[in-house]
């Protein structure tokens, strides 16, 4: 069990925030000991479980098309995002860098 550092200070005072749209998708990576998380905005981000603090991330933007599922390949290196619009990108996991899109 990890608790990630979701926290931002705001008007209403803290608030749990991991993404600034609605969380879409959630996937454990156990090969990196990470969490990683997309949400409607399409942003990919990474959480290091033992620290809790984001890692890394990057934008899978297709327009205004969010990304509506991802999953983490069987090897644990590759990531796979979809999106409402039908796009599907495959990306390095450890960098980010979208190694092809399938539309």
């Amino acid at each position: 069990l990890a608790i990630l550092r979701l926290t931002t200070v705001g008007p209403k005072g803290n608030v749990a925030l991991s993404h600034k749209h609605p969380v879409t998708g959630v996937r454990f990576s156990q090969c990196f000991n990470q969490v990683v998380t997309t949400c409607d905005g399409s942003v990919v981000r990474v959480w290091d479980v033992t620290s809790g603090e984001c890692a890394f991330e990057f934008s899978a933007d297709v327009g205004d098309s969010g990304i509506s599922c991802i999953d983490i390949d069987h090897s644990g290196r590759r990531l796979v995002t979809g999106f409402r619009n039908g796009t599907i990108k495959l990306w390095n996991y450890n960098n980010g860098y979208c190694i092809r899109t399938l539309d």
